[in-house]
C-alpha cells in the first residue's frame, strides 16, 4: 500500500491541474452573474463603474472625491476599485454568494436584496419564473426564497451534477449532498392519495399525485428529474410477487403544474394468496450526477381491500 502513495498523489495532481485548466459549470459561479446581468436592473451603476473612475491615489482622498458606487470605507475597498479601474474584479466581488449569508447581499451597506430576489432569479430560471407567476404564490407575494432557502435566509445550495471544487470531476462530492429543496419541503410540495382493492383476482390501484405546494410545476427540470412511483406487492408472508415502477412525472412525461394533479391507474397479478400487502414509495430522482440522486417523498404499506362481485 505504501509503495502505492506515490501514484494515488500523481493522480490527485494531475486531477486539480485538470480542474484548474478546464472551466466547469458550479453552483457559485451559476448564481454569481455578470456584470451585464446586473446592468439590466443596475444600469446606473454598472454606468458609473465603467466611464467613471478615480485615479487610484487620488480614491484615498476625502476630498473632491465624488463615489462612483460606494464610498472606499478600508484598504481593501481601495484595492479593490484600482483592480477595477484595470479591467479586473466585478460586481460579484461585492455582491457574491459565499459566505455573506443572503444573496447577493453587501452587508457593510445593508442592502438586503430578498425583496427583489426573483428578478436575479428569474433571470436564469426564465420557465420557472413564468410558472410562479401563475401560482398563488405570486398573489400572496411568496417568492422563491420562501421555499429555496435554508433557516438563516441563504439559498439552498445544490451540488448535484456540478464539478467538485477539488477535483474537477463531474458529479464527484467531498461533502454531502444538499438538494434544492429538502425532504421536508418536497413532502409539503407533494400530495398522494391511493385505493387498492383485491377484486376479479386482480389488484386494481388508483393513485392520484398532486402538485400541492410548490410555485411552479412539478418537478421543475423535467429533462434530468422525475417523479417515479414504486410498487411492491407482497404476499402474508412478505414475499414480493409482483413489482412495477411508473414514472409519474418527468423524464419525457408531463410535468404537473401548480395545482393539479396527475391520475395513474394501475393493475398487479397477485397469487393465489387472500392476504396482500402493497408497498408503495414515491421519490423524486435526479439524473444530473454520475449516480442518481434519490429522495423519498413518500412511503406507507397500504393494506389491499377485497371487494366482492
Amino acid at each position: 500500500m505504501i509503495k502505492k502513495w506515490p501514484l494515488i498523489l500523481a493522480l490527485l495532481i494531475i486531477g486539480m491541474l485538470t480542474a484548474s485548466c478546464v472551466r466547469l459549470k458550479n453552483w457559485k459561479e451559476a448564481h454569481s452573474p455578470p456584470d451585464e446581468t446586473c446592468s439590466h436592473c443596475h444600469y446606473d451603476i454598472y454606468k458609473g463603474w465603467k466611464i467613471s473612475y478615480r485615479p487610484y491615489n487620488e480614491a484615498t482622498k476625502e476630498e473632491d472625491y465624488t463615489p462612483v458606487h460606494s464610498q472606499p470605507k478600508s484598504a481593501s475597498d481601495v484595492m479593490m476599485k484600482k483592480s477595477h479601474s484595470e479591467g479586473k474584479g466585478d460586481c460579484s466581488q461585492c455582491h457574491f454568494v459565499e459566505p455573506k449569508l443572503e444573496l447577493l447581499t453587501l452587508s457593510k451597506v445593508g442592502i438586503n436584496f430578498k425583496d427583489t430576489v426573483y428578478q436575479l432569479c428569474g433571470r436564469c430560471h426564465d420557465k420557472l419564473f413564468n410558472e410562479w407567476t401563475q401560482s398563488v404564490y405570486f398573489a400572496k407575494e411568496k417568492d422563491c426564497l420562501t421555499c429555496h432557502a435554508d433557516s438563516e435566509g441563504r439559498p439552498i445550495e445544490d451540488k448535484k451534477g456540478y464539478h467538485q471544487r477539488l477535483t474537477g470531476i463531474e458529479g464527484a462530492q467531498l461533502k454531502s449532498v444538499k438538494p434544492m429543496l429538502t425532504s421536508d419541503e418536497l413532502k409539503k410540495a407533494v400530495y398522494i392519495s391511493h385505493d387498492v382493492w383485491l377484486r376479479d383476482g386482480k389488484v386494481l390501484a388508483l393513485f392520484i399525485v398532486a402538485n400541492a405546494g410548490a410555485g411552479h410545476n412539478l418537478p421543475a427540470d423535467e429533462i434530468n428529474t422525475a417523479y417515479v412511483l414504486l410498487l411492491s406487492l407482497k404476499d402474508s408472508s412478505g414475499k414480493a410477487i409482483d413489482n412495477k415502477e411508473v414514472i409519474v412525472a418527468g423524464w419525457g412525461k408531463e410535468s404537473i403544474r401548480h395545482t393539479k394533479e396527475t391520475y395513474l391507474d394501475i393493475e398487479m397479478v397477485p397469487s393465489s394468496d387472500r392476504d396482500y400487502i402493497l408497498e408503495v414509495t414515491l421519490k423524486r430522482v435526479d439524473k444530473r450526477a454520475m449516480k442518481e440522486v434519490s429522495i423519498v417523498i413518500y412511503h406507507e404499506n397500504v393494506e389491499v381491500k377485497t371487494i366482492s362481485q
